[in-house]
């Protein structure tokens, strides 16, 4: 039964003590806190939530959080005690305001009920008092003095009971029964007439009006909301109470990231106390700063400000979206991130005017900018910013002065943010790509002054596959509140890669502010855009359709998107969309003349580009005279939208055909009809079974998969596993009806076939009763399972065009092992060999206790060539598996390689990468002391690194690689052998902690978060001998705190003076640990002087002077990306704790200035 008829039953049968739910933050008016609540309800519409607004003994409102119902109604003795008589109790402390509640998405419920009231009575309804809700209310006015009503798509109204005898008839009439043929506008209507009927927040079906509702409100009609903005509450309306200024500003702040119009707002202050308020933000006002969007008038036209209170500092965010045509050529992105000139003008006159005869400075304004930053410009007492808000004489053409010479390109945006700054005080209070650090904003400020390269993805095959990795990345994000985005490029070796996943805080992400045209020289090197990636907030449709039209609606490309990505199609040939419930959507325009004629339906109205979302499309979404089932197949028919990750809204991965119905039931595939999901490249097939080995997952059955080789060169990748069924080529590679061959994916052959042992393979104890050596056999795979292995190996030899040779069969065991196997003669050993008749005579031997275990694993070990690459317990030792093998034993000899193959990481296109991979497989805090390297090739300049930690092994470049410690005379090395014109190139170095109990807490942070000079000596100058120099100009240290640090290498001079006092070894026969366990000595022994042990901050001066340190990756320590000054200075003073801009949770007792307090480091990639 739907909530509009539903009795609304609100007493219990007896006393009943409730706990009081958690509260809001403090609001010093109650439709704030109403609003707060209604907020936190959101798209829950299951249910009715529920709750009270209580007012405090000073004042101050504080919501109930919502509490669901424990059915479809929801009944307030959930929230409230009650007393023997079954009367509410007002919490202690407290006296209740208001109660609210919701309404559940109900259309089809109400719509039984009432046939005769048309689609938008039905949707009014269900964000409507009913008249069991006016009753209780009535009811209950005594004890509360007002109802709020949550209902759909942000509509927030309020009723204030009279107590006239208009109410109480209409009260009498309601509890006398529905009258069904009633229309809905009636119920509006006498409920306005009785009492108070206001709408706090509203929406179209308010007709995007706010405050009390009259005799004059109507039913809505679809297309008369087309121009309002996204969101309108009634005014003033405000914050929480905050006891800073700083804290206040943050609301503001967050709050405006909300919603994609220019938005202003003002911040007061109580006159007795340190006390703050902001007014809720004014979203796409035709004027900005305009007092009557916020205040009240009084009769003589002055603006009316709240008892006690005083307006200190006005705030303002631009437009996501812009008018290309009011927007310069020059600089655009830049012009973009700042402030629209027309609203710095009005706000320039309002903080003279606002200050209502107070002997003040004008008023502050704080600037929240797209790209993230935070600024507050201070106006001159003087009023020079005098040119920027002249105004142009009709003659002259009208409007404002500054803006003409933007928009004609006769004056920078840079030139325009220096000119303003000398006039006032500009200040950057948080950081971003265009405005830099914090601090003052200088005469000579430019644009992305400390922008760096953007940390870019492995390589991959393809772009759908880089896209696969950066759309896994975003799912993993932990922060919802997030959008993300980012390029992918082809490189010249005709390998993709993608920009790792921008944070943007807005609706949408900006593909611009990737790599701005400003900063083109950050474009990777020979590289040209395929394709943009992103996620999205979409905004809620407004009618309550079926819950999978309004889950497609939130995960399909919004029609804005659509347009932009049909217009950037020359740049970037591909758009993918990270979808919010796990899919991955690819759209590649056609450039067909159907297209274009569906773009008109895309495109915003030719008066206002900039109101992206007023298009023809989203108007009939939003009015769902259009169902997002049915836009879909508008999309198809025009371009490709392919599924490239699955979801069960959007099934498994397929071209989109017009004839798609959302939700599909699973099947079962046993012929793929696209191609599978890769790795990224390696230059090793080792490489890849490990990657595929540890992306096993649970293991609840067996998996399988392919490593496919590059016919070009030593490039390898893996299929990602497939679980359970038939090991068959034809459910992972597509394959035409008459073809006997699969068809593998562009570049590529089959090298070698991978194969995953279960985490349980027998179902019962009594099955394995009778083995020998049961653990080993579950560490291992079992002979049935190993025999359909090698037949997965000969259908692969026997495949057209396959590669020649040997086809290795990886073993990945439950127990984390991975193993390589190689038969002598694959054919005899799956017809008359150990694995004949597919293994089964050979399980029955080790079921029945015939054959041993370890007997199993010799003789497979005899059969062919079986290695152990990565070790576990039963395999405990690297290397070939002899008859010598014991599980859970080391051999009590070892051969002595000739050679060795290193784990390595996949192929990146910058040895930052790669030393970022490193830095993020190392477990921060440190707990590992570890050099790890770094190759490269020439050859399209690609890099990988040698894995700091395999298989328990950590990686020691100066033992295993460069053989300068460790030495013994007369031991012969085993050889490192690499893929074809890979070299070393660069050092990675990370340390355990060290605590020195002579140093204070900061001081022992700073050396556990730095370069030590012994290291760097090491690696620059230690490698240098007289007959060879196998020193490195580049280095990098991943520091306790999770920072990448990279130290190049300076003069010669310079390097001199700070190793010259450090003494080492370029060949001793102990550990590099042991022989460089000081930061700035060895192990040598002074025979006279001995240097005074230098403090860390010291350390660091001397690093400084010799070269160039640059922060890759940020930490706590290491705050800002891009080169260190040699002017930086760390002292023993307490850090204060950092200011979190970004957390909503977070409230801090800041300082009184913003640039007083240091700001937390925002991880702007993932």
């Amino acid at each position: 039964m739907s909530q509009f008829f539903h009795e609304r039953v609100e007493r219990g049968t007896a006393a009943k003590t409730v706990p009081l739910p958690a509260l809001s933050p403090p609001f010093a008016y109650p439709d704030d806190a109403a609003r707060y609540a209604h907020e936190m309800i959101g798209d829950r519409r299951e249910v009715e939530y529920g709750g009270v607004i209580l007012q405090r003994q000073d004042g101050l409102f504080l919501a109930t959080l919502p509490v669901q119902g424990e059915s479809r109604m929801f009944q307030h003795d959930r929230v409230l005690s009650t007393d023997a008589d079954n009367n509410f109790l007002h919490p202690p402390g407290y006296t209740c305001y208001a109660f609210y509640h919701s309404h559940p998405n109900n259309y089809e419920e109400v719509k039984r009920y009432f046939p005769s009231w048309s689609k938008e009575s039905v949707e009014t309804s269900m964000n409507f008092f009913s008249p069991p809700d006016v009753i209780f209310t009535v009811g209950m006015r005594g004890f509360a003095r007002a109802g709020y009503l949550s209902g759909l798509n942000g509509s927030l109204i309020k009723y204030v009971p009279s107590g006239s005898d208009a109410e109480h008839a209409l009260v009498q009439a309601y509890q006398r029964g529905i009258i069904r043929a009633k229309r809905l506008i009636e119920y509006v209507h006498e409920l306005s007439a009785a009492g108070e009927l206001s709408v706090i927040q509203t929406n179209d079906m308010w007709g995007w009006k706010v405050g009390k509702v009259g005799a004059d409100f109507s039913i809505y009609v679809p297309a008369a909301g087309i121009d309002a903005p996204s969101k309108r509450v009634l005014q003033p309306a405000y914050s929480p109470v905050f006891t800073t200024l700083l804290e206040a500003v943050k609301f503001t702040r967050l709050r405006q990231y909300q919603q994609p119009e220019q938005q202003y707002g003002y911040i007061l202050k109580y006159q007795d106390k340190e006390q703050y308020l902001a007014t809720e933000p004014v979203v796409g006002a035709p004027t900005p700063f305009s007092p009557e969007g916020v205040f009240t008038f009084n009769a003589a036209g002055a603006v009316v400000i709240p008892r006690n209170l005083d307006v200190i500092t006005q705030y303002y965010c631009d437009s996501l979206y812009h008018d290309p045509a009011q927007v310069p050529a020059q600089q655009a992105q830049v012009y973009k991130r700042f402030i629209e000139p027309g609203a710095l003008a009005h706000s320039l006159r309002l903080a003279l005017a606002l200050r209502f005869d107070r002997p003040i400075p004008p008023l502050p304004l704080y600037i929240t900018v797209r790209d993230g930053a935070l600024l507050t410009y201070q106006p001159s007492s003087t009023f020079a910013e005098e040119p920027y808000v002249r105004l142009l004489s009709v003659a002259e053409g009208g409007g404002l002065a500054i803006k003409r010479d933007l928009l004609s390109g006769h004056v920078t945006p840079t030139a325009y943010i220096r000119g303003l700054a000398q006039m006032g005080t500009l200040q950057v209070v948080y950081h971003s790509d265009v405005w830099g650090q914090p601090g003052q904003v200088k005469p000579d400020w430019t644009p992305y002054a400390r922008l760096r390269r953007r940390a870019l993805s492995p390589s991959f095959a393809t772009a759908e596959d880089a896209a696969r990795y950066v759309h896994q990345k975003i799912r993993r994000s932990a922060r919802t509140d997030r959008i993300f985005g980012g390029l992918i490029f082809q490189r010249l070796d005709r390998r993709f890669v993608a920009t790792e996943p921008l944070a943007g805080r807005n609706e949408t992400f900006d593909p611009s502010g990737i790599i701005p045209g400003e900063r083109l020289d950050l474009t990777p090197a020979g590289a040209s855009v395929v394709a943009f990636y992103h996620a999205h907030h979409a905004q809620h449709s407004m009618l309550s359709t079926p819950d999978v039209e309004q889950q497609l609606y939130a995960n399909m490309f919004e029609p804005h998107e659509l347009y932009a990505a049909i217009q950037d199609r020359d740049w970037a040939a591909a758009r993918f969309l990270s979808t919010p419930d796990g899919a991955l959507l690819k759209y590649v325009p056609s450039g067909s003349d159907r297209e274009k004629k569906f773009l008109a339906r895309l495109a915003p109205p030719a008066a206002n580009p900039q109101n992206v979302r007023h298009n023809t499309l989203q108007l009939k979404l939003r009015t769902h005279t259009l169902k997002p089932t049915e836009y879909v197949g508008q999309v198809v028919r025009t371009g490709d939208l392919y599924v490239i990750e699955g979801s069960p809204l959007w099934g498994q991965p397929a071209r989109i055909t017009p004839q798609w119905k959302p939700s599909p039931a699973p099947v079962d595939v046993q012929q793929a009809t696209v191609q599978p999901a890769l790795s990224p490249v390696f230059t090793q097939s080792r490489d890849a079974a490990r990657y595929a080995h540890t992306h096993m997952g649970a293991r609840h059955k067996r998996q399988f998969g392919f490593i496919l080789k590059s016919v070009h060169s030593d490039e390898f990748v893996a299929t990602l596993p497939m679980e359970g069924g038939g090991l068959l080529l034809d459910r992972v590679f597509p394959r035409e009806h008459a073809e006997r061959n699969n068809t593998l994916p562009s570049g590529f052959k089959l090298h070698a076939v991978y194969l995953g042992a279960p985490a349980t393979y027998f179902a019962t104890p009594w099955e394995v009763r009778e083995v020998r050596n049961l653990n080993t056999l579950l560490g291992f795979v079992t002979p049935d399972d190993f025999a359909d292995g090698l037949g997965l190996v000969s259908m692969v030899k026997q495949q057209r065009g396959a590669f020649t040779g040997e086809v290795p069969l990886y073993l990945s065991t439950n127990e984390g092992a991975l193993l390589r196997y190689v038969p002598v003669n694959l054919w005899l050993q799956l017809t008359s060999g150990l694995f004949r008749d597919w293994g089964r005579p050979l399980l029955s031997e080790i079921l029945t206790g015939a054959l041993h275990v370890t007997n199993y694993v010799y003789q497979v070990a005899a059969s062919g060539q079986l290695d152990v690459l990565i070790k576990s317990p039963i395999w405990s030792a690297p290397g070939t598996v002899t008859a010598s093998w014991l599980p859970y034993r080391k051999p009590v000899t070892m051969p002595v390689a000739q050679t060795r193959r290193f784990a390595l990481s996949p192929v990146f296109a910058h040895a930052d990468d790669a030393a970022r991979y490193v830095n993020s497989s190392i477990a921060h805090p440190n707990a590992l002391n570890l050099v790890a390297a770094i190759l490269g090739t020439s050859d399209y300049n690609t890099f990988v690194a040698i894995e700091p930690l395999t298989g328990g092994e950590v990686a020691n470049a100066p033992e295993t690689l460069l053989f300068t410690h460790k030495h013994v005379d007369g031991q012969l090395h085993p050889l490192p052998v690499f893929a074809a014109g890979y070299t070393r190139k660069h050092l990675v170095f990370s340390r355990a902690p060290s605590l020195q109990a002579s140093y204070s807490r900061l001081e022992n942070n700073l050396l556990n978060n730095m370069f030590w000079p012994v290291d760097i000596c090491y690696a620059t100058d230690l490698l240098k001998t007289y007959d060879s120099d196998n020193s490195f100009a580049t280095i990098y240290h991943s520091t306790d705190d999770g920072a990448l640090l990279k130290y190049t290498r300076g003069t010669s001079a310079a390097t001199q003076q700070l190793c010259q006092p450090i003494s080492g070894s370029n060949l001793t026969y102990e550990g590099y640990f042991a022989e460089n366990y000081q930061p700035d000595r060895t192990t040598r022994r002074y025979e006279e002087y001995v240097p005074p042990t230098l403090k860390p901050s010291e350390l660091l001066t001397r690093v400084l002077n010799s070269g160039t340190l640059s922060v890759v990756v940020i930490s706590p320590t290491w705050p800002h990306k891009g080169d260190v000054a040699q002017s930086l200075t760390i002292t023993g003073q307490a850090q204060q704790t950092p200011f979190d801009w970004d957390d909503a949770s977070k409230l801090q007792q800041g300082a009184a200035s913003t640039l007083q307090i240091p700001s937390a480091p925002w991880h702007d990639e993932l």
